[in-house]
């Protein structure tokens, strides 16, 4: 027997399917345009709501945060490239006056 939702199964988010097969949650974009809407709502009529305020600026301060994390992680990816180039030259300098050397 099959447990109904009031007894504790959870459901599966429905998924779309693009052309290219991609899968999209529908309740994320939903939310997302939800939060858009109502973002644009409360510019338009003025409202201040002092705990809404504060949401909306802790969600803004935290994708602030994980956009400049993304710039670190970028610098420090493109820092290892340069790093892992310099050590290849020096490598190859190495293996050329052992070369010599040995000559």
């Amino acid at each position: 027997m099959t447990k109904t939702r009031e007894q504790g199964r959870k459901r599966k988010q429905p998924k779309i399917q693009d052309a290219d097969g991609e899968e999209k949650k529908v309740k994320n974009d939903e939310q997302q345009q939800n939060e858009q809407q109502e973002e644009g709502r409360e510019k338009e009529e003025g409202i201040v709501d002092p705990e809404r305020m504060k949401i909306l600026e802790a969600r803004k301060e935290r994708k602030r945060k994980k956009k400049e994390k993304k710039r670190e992680n970028k610098l420090t990816r493109k820092e290892k490239h340069e790093k892992r180039g310099e050590q290849r030259r020096a490598e190859a300098t190495e293996k050329a006056e052992e070369a010599k050397e040995e000559k």
